[in-house]
């Protein structure tokens, strides 16, 4: 006789017959793996009845199935259904374990193009016509902040250093113990503020200021200062930081007892390694003094050889002292790193005011600057009156240096005025930088960026003074400077010294050990320019290129302006003369191969090149 067996495995495959036939041919054993039923009738020629009834019809099309992915851990993801024709609704189960959570961001699914995001608030998704792997990430449940007790708890047992800790609800701190200072040990976690408020008001704790920290690789012992005492390989993140510490006339003194060579003092981190700083706001006011080597800044004092990154961050912080010797900055006292430290789309409005014995390098941004500024701009006024020398003050940068790494600062732009005077030695200012040092083998680029405050220097007699619209000295040892595609618009003016260069774009400009140093399609729109050794484009120039410049025909340089015979030229000192109808029209830029597709834009009246 003949068999008909019918194995119904599920809807997915077809049923499979096979015919068993009752001869003495040799009998083929098959074993199927995982068939679930086994029908056997016997069916004879005289009965085709006893055939088995067919099975249902199921639903036509191929079918894809759905996976997930291995090596997920603090919890279990699952999918249902786990197969189904393309357009069939997936519906994901993320469950976590205790202490842990599903990571914002995680949920996705890959069809072999790429991952797709899944929607984490219902967690389904619509099936292509591939096969997918569903995966997700599981994180520590952070510690919650609910009051400033929570928050001086972190660092302290079962608070751990490198813990994940959310802020719940605004706050006010007084007498501050920065975070990790008592320890010793800096913050290596998260902190997520929400977007919550956290005030700080009068001084630190006195303890916090003799609390030393070893700067890795340099021989410097400094002490940190801020709402973080230090911060290595952390993410630190999105919440309003508001300083009530200092008052004009009632400075808060920085200094301790250490004999620390430094003090790095910042609104959210003292000191900064391998640290992500992002969205953080800063306001109020930081009037200090000290009688140490400061840094000061409104989100970082310092970072030195340690990739840090700094962004979306804003601060209109007045900073204000009557005596610090270093580098104060909206933004950050002193940043120097490897490639990849940045400071980017980052902004300050505050005003920077020194006085009495302060000196150092100050910037809208940074103070002491070698690693990269993009996208970033600067609105706040800058004013020292000091009886110290050795003043650098820049709308961006005090210095924007190459000596131990590169440095560049990239589209960007400052508005404020930049005015220094001391009665004891020189000083520099520019709109942009006041001072550009570079060393063998390493770059500075200043490119697409504009100042249009007023810049102002003056000094002790027998001093160099140097402003420039953008620039006002450079120093060379073997590197190479390029400025270019960039514009200055303010006044600029040199009294006191010995040495007055005063220029549109770059104050003085020398090559002295064997660097490069170019100034090309920049042009000075700036009304006045005074100083004894002064030019539209260069006070003074020597070694460098000029390239392709051009400047205000009408522009009064020690009130007078330039004849025709030392104008028309890209490549001099005072650039190819230009109208002001010119210097409203974007051709005139175009020709110097200014990019009006992504970084330019004219607008205003009168009409001027803006970043987009």
């Amino acid at each position: 006789g003949a068999f008909n067996i019918t194995v119904s495995i599920n809807l997915l495959i077809p049923a499979v017959v096979f015919e068993l036939l009752a001869q003495d041919d040799p009998v083929i054993l098959v074993e199927l793996d995982g068939i679930p039923a086994l029908e056997i009738k016997e069916v004879t020629a005289e009965d085709p009845e006893g055939a088995s009834t067919p099975p249902p019809a199921i639903p036509s099309g191929t079918y894809y199935t759905v996976t997930v992915a291995g090596g997920i851990t603090g919890g279990t993801l699952s999918a249902s259904p786990k197969s189904g024709e393309a357009g069939a609704e997936i519906s994901l189960a993320a469950a976590a374990d205790s202490g842990y959570r599903l990571k914002a961001g995680t949920l996705k699914y890959n069809d072999g193009l790429g991952d797709t995001p899944v929607d984490e608030s219902t967690k389904k998704f619509t099936l292509s016509a591939y096969n997918v792997t569903v995966s997700a990430q599981f994180e520590n449940l952070p510690g919650l902040v609910h009051s400033a007790g929570d928050l001086a708890k972190i660092g302290t047992p079962g608070y751990p250093l490198n813990g994940d800790y959310e802020l719940t609800a605004n706050i006010a701190l007084s007498n501050w113990m920065p975070i990790g200072a008592v320890t010793q040990q800096p913050f290596t976690g998260k902190f997520n503020g929400n977007g919550k408020t956290i005030t700080i008001n009068g001084d630190f704790a006195s303890e916090a200021k003799n609390m030393e920290f070893n700067i890795p690789g340099l021989s410097e012992i400094t002490v940190p200062l801020g709402l973080f005492w230090c911060g290595s390989s952390a993410e630190i993140r999105n919440f309003a930081l508001v300083l009530n510490m200092g008052a004009e006339g009632a400075p808060l003194n920085l200094s301790g007892t250490s004999a620390a060579t430094s003090i790095m003092a910042g609104g959210a981190v003292g000191w900064a390694e391998q640290t992500s700083l992002r969205d953080i706001t800063v306001s109020g006011q930081f009037i200090t003094s000290s009688t140490t080597e400061s840094f000061i800044g409104g989100i970082v004092g310092g970072s030195i050889d340690g990739e840090t990154v700094i962004s979306g961050c804003t601060s209109s912080l007045k900073i204000a002292s009557t005596a610090v010797d270093g580098g104060i900055g909206g933004i950050a006292g002193t940043f120097c790193g490897g490639e990849n430290a940045v400071i980017e789309n980052c902004h300050t409005t505050g005003a920077i005011n020194l006085s009495g014995t302060s000196r150092g390098e100050i910037g809208g941004l940074v103070g002491h600057f070698e690693a990269s500024v993009i996208n970033c701009s600067a609105a706040g006024d800058i004013s020292v009156v000091t009886t110290a020398g050795g003043v650098s003050v820049g709308g961006i940068a005090g210095s924007l240096s190459g000596e131990s790494h590169n440095g560049s600062i990239i589209n960007s732009f400052a508005t404020g005025n930049m005015s220094v005077s001391t009665t004891g030695g020189g000083s520099r200012a520019g709109g942009i930088a006041g001072t550009v040092r570079y060393d063998s083998g390493h770059t500075v680029i200043l490119r697409n960026c504009s100042a249009t405050g007023n810049v102002s220097a003056g000094g002790e007699a027998g001093n160099e003074v140097d402003a420039g619209g953008l620039v006002g000295s450079q120093s060379d040892h073997g590197g190479s400077v390029t400025i270019e595609y960039c514009y200055a618009a303010g006044d600029v003016s040199v009294t006191g010294g010995t040495t007055l260069a005063a220029g549109g774009i770059v104050a003085f400009q020398s090559t002295f050990s064997g660097g490069t140093y170019i100034i090309r399609a920049c042009a000075a729109l700036n009304q006045n320019i005074s100083g004894s050794s002064g030019g539209r484009i260069a006070g003074f120039s020597s070694g460098g290129t000029l390239q392709d410049n051009i400047a205000y025909n009408n522009m009064q340089v020690n009130s007078a302006t330039v004849s025709a015979g030392n104008a028309d030229t890209h490549d001099g000192i005072n650039g190819l003369s230009k109208t002001s109808s010119d210097l409203t029209d974007k051709a005139t830029y175009q020709a110097l191969d200014w990019d009006f597709t992504n970084v330019w834009k004219m607008e205003g009246s009168p009409a001027r090149p803006v970043l987009k």
